[in-house]
C-alpha cells in the first residue's frame, strides 16, 4: 500500500471533519504496529495529511462576570460541606483549571509565596502549574480550611461525613464531586467571554 491509497481513501470518506482525522490517526497506529513487528516495511499513512479542522469557538456555556459572582454568593455557608462546595467552586471560577486538576490539589498545594498566596495545580502528564489566588478566593479557601480543620498532608477538598459537619480525610472524587447539584452546574459554566477574563483581577 502507498501514500496515495491512504489519500484517496481519506478523500472518500464521508464522515465529518473530526471522525476523519480520527480514522487517520488510527491507521497510522495501525501501520506504526505493523512496522515494529516488520510486517511492513513503511507507515504509507504517516505522510499523509488530515483534513484542517478548527474549533473557532466554545460550546461550553459563558458565565459573565456578575452571573458568577451571584453564583458564588448564592452558596451558604452554614456547614462544612457547603463551605467546601464554595471553595471547590470558587477554585474552578478563579483559576479556569480542570475539575480533575482542582480535585488533586493538597493543603499544601495553596501555600504563601511572599505576601500573596498561591496554587499549586497538578495537571496531565505530571506537569505542574503554579498561579496567584485572587483575594476573594483566597478569603472562601481560608474560611473552609479553618472550618474543616485541615492539615498539612491531606486533600483540600474531601468527601464529608452524612451530616455534613466534617470532613473524612478522604479526596473527593470527581463522580461524587458531579452528584452535587451546584458543582455540577459550575462545571457545566466555567468558560468565560473573552471580554470578561479580567474580572479574577478585580
Amino acid at each position: 500500500m502507498r501514500p496515495f491509497h491512504v489519500s484517496a481513501w481519506i478523500e472518500d470518506f464521508p464522515g465529518s471533519k473530526p471522525t476523519i482525522k480520527q480514522k487517520l490517526a488510527a491507521v497510522r497506529m495501525l501501520f506504526d504496529f505493523l512496522v515494529v513487528r516488520q510486517i511492513t516495511p513503511l507507515n504509507p499513512a504517516h505522510s499523509v495529511r488530515g483534513p484542517k479542522y478548527v474549533v473557532k469557538k466554545g460550546k461550553t456555556p459563558v458565565w459573565r462576570r456578575e452571573d458568577a459572582k451571584t453564583f458564588l454568593d448564592s452558596i451558604p455557608k452554614d456547614s462544612v460541606s457547603a463551605l467546601r462546595d464554595l471553595a471547590l467552586i470558587a477554585a474552578m471560577f478563579y483559576s479556569f483549571a480542570r475539575v480533575s486538576a482542582v480535585l488533586k490539589l493538597k493543603v499544601e498545594d495553596y501555600y504563601h509565596n511572599g505576601a500573596r498566596r498561591r496554587l499549586r495545580l497538578h495537571e496531565k502528564g505530571g506537569k505542574e502549574h503554579e498561579m496567584p489566588v485572587h483575594h476573594l478566593l483566597e478569603q472562601i479557601l481560608n474560611e473552609y480550611i479553618v472550618a474543616a480543620g485541615l492539615q498539612s498532608g491531606q486533600p483540600l477538598f474531601q468527601s464529608v461525613n452524612s451530616a455534613g459537619t466534617g470532613v473524612t480525610g478522604r479526596a473527593l472524587n470527581r463522580y461524587n464531586a458531579r452528584n452535587n447539584p451546584g458543582i455540577e452546574l459550575a462545571l457545566q459554566h466555567t468558560a468565560l467571554s473573552h471580554d470578561e477574563l479580567s474580572w479574577r483581577h478585580a
